[in-house]
């Protein structure tokens, strides 16, 4: 009788008491909040002290050294991530000083508008992020905008940079003001104003909880002079408005990209570029990878493939010259399987476009003879042959050995089974 695979509400798969393994129960090397001793996780910082951040299930922030698998938000999936550097914007806010008008963080300066000031009343943290309470104050006598800045960061002509901040109102209104806003201004080397932009957040920003609030801006660097990008907040009003609010300032970060990155902070008091590493998670069996099994993820994609692929799920011989890879190909969401032997593509089979945002799982079947695939919602592809030489081990969310095709997402589950599950059973474990 062929085998059937029935869901079980903790969320395993077991073959029913009639088929193929009665009573099996896949090993579950990844679930959600959870590795198994049997998979190894590494993570480069650099420095080696800073940090990278995640959310518990409450939605409260917390740090991780380098090496710690990240288990993220409400659904604790494992954050698999390539590696990105974190330009320096003083994230942690040090140098921070409450007073009148206190003093601001390393790096940040308070300038622009006659008539308009700045003043420290708070630091401290909410959830987990690094916070400053900042109070804008005063009768506008000119109509330029007040800029509360952050530090330079390397930038010229046709960079893509992203400032984003969390930020809540804790006091008064903008009653009156023209425009509150998070934006980028463009400097030559001199320094020299060049020019600038922004997003306005009146209307947008509450008094609610800080870590729901973060907002963002992003511009291409259009000036062909610029050295330098600032990120500032941003106040403009009419001259005699009379303005008084407080703005929480919290976790500030940038990004040579359109994107905006989960917060990277360097080590207490020394404010640097940060550069966190590719999340990799990792299952080397003793004696390498079996001659026969199954293995079957659950992920969700974070975006439509870029100019490079996004892994989904690799087993290599601790390279690419030997591999079978689950990709989603560059360039948007089409995925596909690959078995390369010695350096050469031998077959490639197809596999369902992912929807980025949503869970989407794949499984993968092996013996002596070949493997078989299949994604939700497609159809069995099958190869038959040698299976590539030399295989130890697979790679969650990869599609390079050298760690630079992650898939920037989230890993749900990944189940093993011990031997080549027949089609039956494999569409049921991506159903």
């Amino acid at each position: 009788m062929p085998a059937t695979v029935i869901r079980l509400s903790s969320g395993n798969f077991a073959e029913n008491a009639v088929g193929f393994y009665p009573g099996l129960v896949a090993q579950r090397l990844i679930r959600p909040g959870v590795l198994d001793a049997a998979m190894g996780f590494s993570r480069t910082h650099s420095p080696g002290t800073a940090s990278t951040t995640r959310t518990s299930a409450l939605g409260v922030w917390s740090e991780l050294s380098q090496n710690a698998p990240c288990f993220d938000g409400a659904a604790q999936r494992l954050r698999v991530r390539g590696g990105r550097t974190h330009p320096n914007v003083n994230t942690r806010l040090d140098g921070a000083v409450v007073g009148t008008p206190g003093t601001v963080p390393t790096g940040y300066a308070s300038f622009g508008s006659t008539g308009l000031g700045t003043q420290i009343v708070a630091i401290g943290q909410e959830d987990g992020i690094d916070f400053m309470d900042v109070r804008f104050y005063g009768t506008i006598t000119n109509a330029a905008r007040h800029y509360f800045a952050g530090p330079h960061v390397p930038a010229v002509q046709g960079n893509s940079v992203t400032f984003a901040s969390f930020l809540r109102l804790i006091a008064g209104s903008f009653a009156g003001v023209s425009s509150v806003a998070v934006g980028i201004s463009e400097y030559s080397s001199v320094p020299g104003y060049l020019g600038d932009g922004g997003n306005d957040i009146r209307g947008l920003v509450t008094g609610a909880a800080l870590r729901g609030q973060r907002f963002s801006y992003n511009r291409t660097m259009a000036n062909a002079s610029a050295a330098t990008a600032r990120p500032w907040i941003g106040v403009l009003a009419p001259v005699s408005t009379a303005v008084d609010f407080t703005l929480r300032i919290g976790w500030p970060t940038f990004a040579k990209a359109n994107a905006v990155y989960i917060p990277a902070l360097p080590p207490t008091n020394a404010p640097q570029d940060v550069t966190i590493g590719a999340d990799r998670p990792i299952w080397t069996p003793e004696g390498g990878i079996p001659a026969a099994g199954t293995l079957a993820l659950a992920f969700v994609a974070g975006q439509v493939a870029g100019a490079t692929d996004q892994g989904l799920l690799q087993i290599d011989d601790g390279t690419d010259a030997n591999r079978i890879v689950l990709r989603n190909v560059a360039g948007g969401n089409t995925c596909d399987a690959r078995v390369v032997a010695a350096g050469v593509t031998v077959a490639t089979l197809g596999l369902p476009a992912q929807v980025p945002g949503s869970l989407g799982r794949v499984a993968l079947a092996w013996d002596a003879t070949g493997l078989s695939v299949v994604g939700t919602g497609g159809v069995m592809q099958t190869y038959t042959g040698a299976l590539p030489a030399g295989l130890v081990r697979a790679l969650a969310g990869h599609a390079a050995a050298n760690g630079s095709l992650a898939m920037d997402g989230e890993v749900e589950s990944l189940h093993r089974y011990t031997t080549r599950l027949p089609s039956p059973s494999l569409l049921a474990v991506v159903a």
